[in-house]
C-alpha cells in the first residue's frame, strides 16, 4: 500500500510515472525520488496545488479510486506514518485544487467587478464635479436673475413714479392753460 501512496505522490509532484509499471519498478523510482528528504520537502513546499494539470489530476484520482478503501490516513498509519502523512497531503491537495477551481472564477469575477466599480466611481466623481460646477453656475444665474428682477422692479417703480409725475404735470399744464385763458380774458 505504501507503494500506491508513493506512486500517487510522484504523479502529483510531476514525476514521469507509467501507470502500468509494476510495483517493484515504481518503488525503485520512488526510492530515488525521495532519497534526499530535504530536497523532497523542498519539492513539496514549492508545489503549487492550484495549478495541477488536468491529466496529472486524472492519473492521481485513478490511483486513489483503485485503492479507495486503503487510501486513507487511518489505513496508512498501520503501514507507515510517513505514507499516512503523504496520503493526507495528496487527498487535501486534491480537495484544495477542486475548491480552488470553483473559487478562482468567483475571485476573478470579484476582482473584475471591483475594477469596474472603481472605474465607475471615477466616472461618477467626474459627473458629480460637472454637476457641482453646473449648480454653481445655476446659483450664479439665479442671483443674477434676482438682481435683474430687483432692478426691473426699481425701474418699473421709477417709471410709474415718472408716469404719475407726468400725469400730474399734464394736469397742472392743462389747469394752468385754463388759468392763462382766464387771465387773458380778465386783462383784456
Amino acid at each position: 500500500m505504501v507503494i500506491i501512496v508513493a506512486k500517487a505522490t510522484m504523479i502529483l509532484l510531476g514525476e514521469k510515472v507509467n501507470m502500468n509499471d509494476a510495483e517493484g519498478k515504481i518503488w525503485k523510482k520512488a526510492q530515488i525520488f525521495m532519497q534526499n528528504p530535504i530536497k523532497f520537502i523542498e519539492i513539496i513546499k514549492a508545489f503549487k496545488p492550484e495549478s495541477i494539470d488536468e491529466g496529472v489530476l486524472e492519473n492521481v484520482n485513478k490511483v486513489i479510486d483503485e485503492h479507495s478503501d486503503e487510501f486513507t490516513y487511518e489505513k496508512m498509519t498501520q503501514k507507515s506514518q510517513a505514507a499516512a502523512y503523504l496520503c493526507t497531503y495528496i487527498l487535501n491537495t486534491i480537495v484544495f485544487n477542486n475548491i480552488y477551481k470553483k473559487v478562482r472564477p468567483l475571485v476573478e469575477a470579484k476582482e473584475k467587478a471591483t475594477e469596474e466599480l472603481q472605474e465607475k466611481q471615477k466616472l461618477l466623481a467626474g459627473v458629480k464635479e460637472i454637476v457641482r460646477q453646473i449648480n454653481e453656475k445655476v446659483s450664479a444665474l439665479k442671483r443674477q436673475l434676482e438682481e435683474a428682477e430687483k432692478e426691473k422692479q426699481r425701474v418699473e417703480n421709477d417709471a410709474n413714479l415718472c408716469q404719475a409725475k407726468l400725469q400730474a404735470a399734464e394736469k397742472l399744464v392743462v389747469g394752468l392753460e385754463g388759468e392763462n385763458k382766464r387771465c387773458l380774458i380778465f386783462d383784456g
